[in-house]
């Protein structure tokens, strides 16, 4: 619904000029009221002032951010704008003759609308600030066949804020700004930029709040371990008091998506009910809002919300764990986003690996394991992907251990050989830490795998004493530092006995 919020001396003859256009009608309501106009998103308000068409700043996020400049009060310019908002663009040019300022908003505004390319202005013609901004705007997010760099689309940004007079102008324009900035692993840029746009007067609830909802998307990007308690605080109370700006407009995608950003700071917080409680509503309101990606997200999240406090020794959580992880495959396939569903595979081959059951059920639970690993490594193969392709082999390995005793071959025998394959690129240099692990981890499976007729096997001694021996002098770590002086303490006792 677009709402038309005009003087009233002017609500018969703007009735009228609606009334010319079949149907139009029925999809635009003359309000005098203010608080009528605020219960609409912006991006479906046009507002008449001064003999003056005003479009505001779309803070709701309800299509591409364009900024209209404003035009001159007709019937048919009027009528032609709201033909733009209805996406008519064919009938919007023929009553939009002349305003050439408009246009060209509006042809960048179909541009995104329908992800056409873009092809930048000539710089000379971009001279005022509505020109800038959505020249920003496109550098920003359309299309390009030829990308332009980072700082060509801050400068373009910060051309707008030199030309902004008024302060929503400033401020949507900070909040796309700073958009970027955290898009760009720039968080802190973006939270400085924010925070002084913040300190300014007279700034509505809208402005005020996506300045505040943007700060704590940067401040999530800028949270590592160990965690900065005064900045895990600021992030609650933000967070909380957007939350609740949310819920007074009634925007349910967006307080979704804070959801899930809440359910992260809870979890970190060690609040697992709190956490649950987050990733469960905003799962509701993504399905209500009909968001199908969205919610699947949200499911992915909660899977590994699950899964995290399962392997925090509280098994009974891996079964809802793999729920959520399967109900995030349903949107994730192979085909639509292969990445993702390659990850999913990967957790769910841990988490049945680990799921409490019966010893034959159990059995079950391995061969399901072994599928979704091998699914997993379909895709984050060794070549494109060694990181990732370490990674996975390393749990699979794990998961080996783990599986019951197999009537056809040696379990930890088959843990030694992918434990092998994650060595193989978790190289001394490369990855240090990452190769520890795996060595401390190989030292237990090796000690347990079986030996031809249960006899001493050389082969595995001088194999084990050398990757204990590369333990103690590559581990940083004094526990496992320790632990491979432990090892090479058993094996030389265990040469001892022979």
């Amino acid at each position: 619904m677009i709402g038309i919020f005009a003087p009233t001396e002017l609500h018969e003859e703007i009735n009228k000029a609606i009334a010319r256009y079949d149907r139009m009608h029925e999809l635009v309501n003359v309000l005098s009221n203010k608080k009528e106009a605020d219960a609409l998103p912006d991006g479906n308000i046009i507002s008449i002032k001064d003999k003056m068409i005003l479009c505001p700043p779309d803070w709701f996020q309800s299509g591409p951010p364009i900024w209209f400049p404003p035009i001159s009060y007709s019937p048919s310019q009027l009528a032609g704008l709201v033909f733009v908002k209805l996406h008519n663009f064919e009938e919007a040019h023929a009553l939009l003759v002349g305003q050439d300022a408009l246009w060209a908003a509006v042809q960048q505004y179909a541009i995104l609308l329908h992800e056409y390319s873009y092809q930048p202005l000539p710089s000379q013609k971009i001279n005022d600030f509505y020109a800038c901004f959505n020249h920003a705007i496109c550098l920003h997010y359309a299309l390009h066949e030829n990308p332009p760099a980072l700082e060509e689309i801050l400068n373009a940004y910060d051309q707008a804020l030199m030309l902004a007079v008024e302060p929503p102008q400033q401020v949507y324009t900070v909040v796309q700004m700073a958009t970027l900035l955290t898009d760009s692993g720039m968080a802190e840029n973006a939270v400085n930029l924010a925070s002084r746009a913040l300190e300014q007067n007279g700034l509505n609830t809208h402005a005020v709040h996506a300045l505040k909802w943007q700060r704590c998307q940067a401040w999530l990007q800028m949270l590592e371990v160990p965690y900065n308690n005064l900045l895990l605080e600021q992030l609650k109370n933000n967070l909380w008091e957007v939350l609740e700006y949310f819920e007074a407009y009634n925007r349910k995608t967006e307080q979704g998506l804070l959801l899930i950003d809440a359910t992260h700071i809870a979890n970190i917080s060690e609040s697992f009910a709190e956490a649950l409680g987050y990733i469960n509503k905003a799962i509701q309101l993504l399905e209500t809002e009909q968001l199908p990606e969205l919610a699947a997200n949200a499911q992915l999240k909660k899977g590994l919300l699950l899964f995290t406090w399962a392997q925090k020794a509280q098994p009974q959580f891996f079964r809802p764990a793999k729920d959520a992880l399967l109900a995030a495959l349903q949107i994730f396939s192979r085909d639509a986003a292969p990445h993702v569903f390659a990850d999913i595979h990967h957790y769910l081959g841990i988490v049945y690996s680990e799921i409490p059951d019966e010893v034959q059920k159990k059995s079950v639970w391995a061969g399901i394991s072994v599928s979704s690993f091998q699914e997993a490594l379909n895709f984050y193969n060794k070549v494109d992907y060694p990181y990732e392709f370490a990674q996975i082999c390393h749990h699979f390995a794990n998961a080996f251990t783990k599986y019951p005793a197999a009537a056809l071959g040696d379990n930890f025998e088959k843990a030694l050989n992918w434990y092998n394959e994650a060595l193989s690129v978790r190289t001394p240099d490369a990855y240090p830490l990452e190769r520890s692990l795996t060595l401390s981890n190989y030292l237990d499976a090796a000690w347990k795998a079986g030996n031809p007729g249960d006899g001493w096997n050389e082969d595995r001694w001088n194999d084990m004493w050398e990757k204990a021996s590369e333990l103690r002098e590559l581990s940083m770590d004094e526990a496992l530092q320790q632990e491979a002086q432990g090892w090479m303490d058993v094996l030389v006792k265990a040469k001892a006995e022979v």
